[in-house]
């Protein structure tokens, strides 16, 4: 059928079929292997080819729960407590962390940054939602965010991804106080214990940190099954004038 149509066919010594194309088919014709079978059914005919259904065997999916408790997160944060969800770069500003006197342990340098500044890998998301905070307080007053992503770690020679959950709370004027502020935010993060399910948390109160925002006094570290899996607590001093130059209050998780 081939040689009939103008083609070179034979075969090769493995069993391939070496095609030849006439010069007039090569150009937005003839270019790929189906197009060849293509060129053979139209002439013997599709009504001879046997209809048969391929094989697909259908099994149900696996369900993702680390995925679904994510979804659950972002609905009960975004509709049950007017936070707005964010997605920061997965580097950091040398600059801004030195603003924040944080020097991050264990961070992987790219080799290849977008920006000199921008050379780290995050291994926290906190300093890039804190960043946040001065950009979007000239236009609100209040408001809320937090973000689910990853985070980068040095391990055995590569790198460790994880996800995490960070989040923070605006208030430009002292109403509510700064204890009922927290109190709310801590009311947030008990729901999304009781959806996550199992133990709840435990809020324990904690010295100092080794992060700028663990203001000592200003923060609780949060306890399930008897670890620490995460923090609470409201900037003040320092920390607070290079996050927010304007004052009020900032509450993070």
């Amino acid at each position: 059928i081939l040689q009939g149509l103008g083609f070179t066919a034979q075969f090769a010594a493995d069993g391939t079929l070496q095609v030849g194309v006439p010069p007039h088919r090569s150009v937005k014709d003839i270019s790929i292997p189906p197009d060849i079978a293509e060129e053979v059914l139209r002439v013997y005919g599709y009504g001879k080819i046997e209809p048969q259904m391929p094989q697909m065997p259908l099994a149900p999916l696996a369900v993702n729960k680390k995925l679904r408790i994510e979804h659950k997160a972002r609905r009960l944060l975004a509709a049950g407590h007017r936070f707005a969800e964010v997605h920061n770069y997965g580097w950091t500003d040398d600059n801004w962390l030195a603003r924040l006197k944080f020097e991050p342990q264990g961070a992987l340098a790219l080799a290849n940054p977008i920006t000199q500044p921008c050379r780290l890998l995050r291994t926290t998301l906190m300093p890039n939602l804190l960043a946040l905070v001065d950009a979007n307080c000239v236009h609100r007053d209040a408001f809320r965010l937090f973000e689910l992503g990853r985070v980068y770690g040095a391990a055995g020679g590569g790198c460790e991804e994880r996800t995490r959950l960070g989040g923070i709370s605006y208030q430009e004027s002292p109403q509510p106080p700064l204890e009922q502020h927290l109190r709310i935010i801590k009311g947030a993060i008990e729901d999304l214990a009781r959806m996550i399910g199992g133990e709840p948390f435990a809020f324990v109160p904690a010295g100092e940190g080794q992060c700028p925002w663990h203001v000592p006094g200003h923060w609780v570290a949060i306890r399930s099954g008897g670890r620490t899996v995460g923090g609470l607590g409201a900037l003040a001093g320092g920390v607070l004038q290079t996050v927010s130059p304007q004052g009020g209050q900032v509450v993070w998780f």
